[in-house]
């Protein structure tokens, strides 16, 4: 029985799972601590899910009921990694069977939810393995540079002071936020292009300077 539970948006991610969540390990632990990092730093919490695939399909992930203590020691030594500290009342994982063609829930396909609970800010960004990740339009970015992540909470505190003297709700002023931090990043885009741009000039003067010196 195919079900849709819907599309992704900036605070949903579908994730299809081709193998058992318990044989995934470290692919598991790295993907589950870079999502709830981007979900926390987005401040509006988000939910990631395991077993759906890109267009809202329900899929299931092979897991069965027997297996999902591990999977749950999995998502919490992953979430244990993030810094600063991640309270367990933060966020909440649900397994949920999979309804089969004969109307039976199924033994050993489930979907996997973790919802991360919207945070206040901690005067810091989390991180997670020692890299930033934010989640904006739909996407998650990162891990982010030096330079992107001072400008963000350069930025932050800026637009957070500003909307409390003018008595506006500081959750508004997020879409700024992404907004500005992608203007940051196309920027860097464009500088990249121009470096890579310079390098192949200079290695083509390069070039050419060797054949000449061969005459």
């Amino acid at each position: 029985m195919e079900e849709e539970v819907g599309r992704e948006t900036r605070n949903i991610e579908f994730k299809a799972a081709y193998t058992t969540l318990r044989e995934r390990g470290n692919g598991l632990f790295d993907l589950v601590g870079k999502y709830v990092c981007g979900f926390l730093n987005s401040t509006e919490g988000g939910t990631l899910y395991f077993g759906v695939d890109d267009s809202g399909k329900v899929r299931g992930s092979l897991c069965s009921r027997g297996e999902e203590d591990k999977v749950r020691q999995i998502i919490d030594q992953s979430i244990r990694t993030i810094e600063p500290s991640v309270f367990p009342t933060s966020y909440r994982v649900h397994f949920c069977p999979v309804m089969e063609e004969t109307g039976y829930l199924s033994d050993n396909l489930q979907v996997l939810e973790i919802e991360v609970y919207p945070t206040k800010s901690q005067g810091r960004l989390y991180d997670f393995k020692g890299h930033i990740y934010m989640r904006r339009d739909g996407s998650l970015q990162g891990p982010l540079k030096g330079r992107e992540v001072q400008e963000w909470i350069r930025t932050y505190m800026e637009t957070v002071t500003a909307a409390e003297h003018a008595g506006e709700p500081v959750g508004k002023q997020l879409h700024v936020l992404n907004m500005l931090l992608a203007a940051e990043q196309d920027k860097n885009k464009v500088l990249m292009q121009q470096v890579a741009a310079e390098r192949e000039k200079n290695e083509a003067l390069t070039k050419q300077l060797e054949r000449l010196s061969q005459y």
